[in-house]
């Protein structure tokens, strides 16, 4: 799975048995930007970022691009 990205990299902090849990973590800086965690009411990964942060197009798409990651991960995990 990749978690190295141009702007930032994902660090796998906790979780629970089911779930885990990324920290965003800016690459210039090393500042936590926000965390890609389960949202239950959602019943998928998401974005809860930090307030303030400022994210272009770049960034986003990576975002994205690691939570289908993540989404087929556990989907392969449910009937594999």
């Amino acid at each position: 799975m990749k978690t190295e990205y141009k702007y930032f990299e994902l660090v796998k902090t906790s979780g629970t048995l089911k779930t885990d849990v990324y920290n965003i973590v800016g690459k210039r800086n090393e500042f936590i930007l926000g965390r890609i965690k389960w949202y239950g009411p959602w019943r998928q990964y998401c974005l809860h970022s930090i307030s303030g942060i400022v994210l272009n197009t770049g960034c986003l798409t990576d975002i994205q691009h690691f939570i289908k990651q993540l989404m087929d991960e556990r989907k392969d995990n449910k009937h594999g």
